[in-house]
């Protein structure tokens, strides 16, 4: 349905108001604004805005490192979703951009600071488990309260690459070591 495509390949203000008023009259309440990346947008803090006049609740998913002041103060009340992939230097090395551990890390508590409600994403496969830690760590030390850890779903880059899910006792030595590094972080699987 052309109702539903995606709002990345509309240009005009009016179009983009338009379908999210009819999305929101069939009575969808949330829209959850992802990519590819959406804060390639340079009207993003516009559409945010459109959004909650119209009535919805926003979440976002992003990789965290294109967040500007506008954005932050649209999306205020808001929950981001932001992706990290382990400790700064396996982060950057997956993600092919080196700095981008250190634009999130000053990125996330301006968010937080913005009244931002900021989840952290992990994807969890085999042999990561220290990645997994090493992002829980990093939750902490950037005020983050929630970590979200997904199993790897096969598709996009997934495909081609050999990423073999955690194992029931993977997945149950990473909760024992993430109980162990700090209470107040909430680890939702």
């Amino acid at each position: 349905d052309e109702l539903f495509n995606n709002l990345n390949s509309i240009d005009h203000r009016e179009e983009i108001f338009a379908r999210l008023a009819a999305l929101h009259l069939l009575h969808l309440r949330k829209i959850d604004i992802c990519g590819g990346e959406p804060t390639l947008r340079k009207d993003l803090p516009q559409i945010v805005r459109i959004a909650k006049e119209i009535g919805f609740t926003v979440l976002m998913t992003t990789n965290g490192t294109l967040i500007s002041d506008d954005l932050i103060k649209e999306l205020s009340g808001s929950t981001v979703k932001v992706s990290i992939h382990g400790g700064k230097i396996q982060h950057d090395t997956i993600v092919g951009i080196n700095g981008a551990f250190d634009k999130i890390s000053v990125n996330i508590p301006r968010m937080i600071a913005g009244g931002i409600d900021v989840i952290i994403q992990a994807v969890a496969s085999s042999g990561r488990a220290s990645d997994i830690l090493d992002v829980a760590k990093a939750c902490i030390d950037m005020g983050v309260k929630t970590l979200q850890i997904i199993q790897i779903v096969y598709r996009g880059a997934g495909t081609s690459q050999n990423f073999p899910k955690m194992s029931r006792d993977e997945v149950c030595k990473l909760n024992k070591e993430l109980a162990l590094i700090e209470s107040s972080l909430k680890i939702k699987w």
